[in-house]
């Protein structure tokens, strides 16, 4: 089944062109056909997908879909509409910033599959590099394994450049303790979008990247 269609490409290229509220308004239209309701109806269809192997998996699609409204409040860029369409699948949706599942994002040029962690806060980051530390081998066979390289190679994000005493002894055994966000992703062209076997593909993805993002949650969530 497809869920978007090459014009709901011409829509983000028209809107890159012409990024105005009137512009848009007159294409609101356009707008719910060609991408609001594809990407919640394809959000829908990937729930469902997670439900059958993870049964308590509850979540709506209005709170896994991100706005197109952009937040323009601080920014030097005052154009109102992104041009790219995303949703987060996870535990608690969009505003769930703690919890690792699996963020989609389609604009012009690419489709972009996010997993991992990538904004970790203080205690939560500790905790992350002493699980590197005492399950590295559970973890080096997550990260080794052929289907997570062949679909997102190798954990990404930025490092800090002075890491706690505590784990610098592991520093050379297990350089991903000095990491500061833990995400990997997958590329593919926009073409992918139109692709009528899409929710495959991405839960070819979800399935990849859960053995880390369970290990992730049992550090990340504090019951």
């Amino acid at each position: 089944m497809t869920y978007f269609s090459k014009e709901s490409i011409s829509f983000f290229e028209e809107l890159a062109g012409n990024n105005h509220k009137e512009r848009f308004h007159a294409n609101r239209s356009r707008y719910e056909t060609y991408i609001k309701n594809p990407i919640r109806t394809l959000t829908q269809a990937v729930i469902d997908r997670v439900a059958e192997v993870e049964p308590w998996f509850d979540l709506e699609p209005k709170n896994a879909v991100f706005r197109i409204n952009r937040d323009i409040r601080f920014a030097k860029d005052k154009t109102p509409y992104k041009t790219h369409v995303a949703a987060s699948i996870n535990h608690g949706g969009r505003k769930a910033f703690d919890r690792p599942g699996l963020y989609i994002h389609f604009w012009l040029d690419w489709v972009w599959l996010w997993s991992g962690c990538y904004k970790p806060d203080k205690q939560q980051l500790s905790r992350i590099r002493r699980m590197l530390v005492d399950q590295q081998p559970a973890i080096d066979k997550i990260l080794h394994n052929p289907q997570f390289l062949a679909l997102f190679g190798e954990m990404k994000g930025e490092k800090n450049k002075i890491i706690p005493k505590e784990f610098k002894p592991y520093l050379e055994q297990q350089p991903l303790v000095a990491h500061k966000q833990f995400y990997f992703m997958a590329e593919y062209p926009s073409s992918m979008m139109v692709r009528d076997d899409i929710v495959d593909r991405i839960m070819e993805h979800w399935h990849a990247a859960t053995p880390w993002n369970k290990l992730l949650e049992s550090v990340l969530i504090e019951e």
